[in-house]
């Protein structure tokens, strides 16, 4: 991958399909579900600051019910679309 970034798990012809973990140089980490290359179905993003979300991606953007998770703060539930 570019600039250091890691992607462990499924593949299908030539794009990240099924379930994988996308490490990115920031730090940041994605475990969950690909389709076509992009973030899509279930899904945790992980900042390195260690604000959390877990919940729902299509077309590699958070869409639908999630949970966001903001240290200090708490947890806020959310609906994206």
């Amino acid at each position: 991958m570019q600039n250091g970034e890691v992607y462990t798990g499924d593949w299908s012809e030539g794009e990240k399909n099924g379930q994988g973990q996308y490490e990115f140089a920031t730090g940041d980490l994605y475990e969950g579900y690909w389709l076509n290359g992009k973030r899509h179905g279930k899904g945790v993003y992980r900042w390195k600051n260690g604000e959390t979300y877990n919940g729902d991606w299509r077309n590699d953007r958070m869409n639908g019910l999630g949970v966001i998770l903001i240290e200090d703060f708490g947890f806020f539930f959310i609906d994206i679309k």
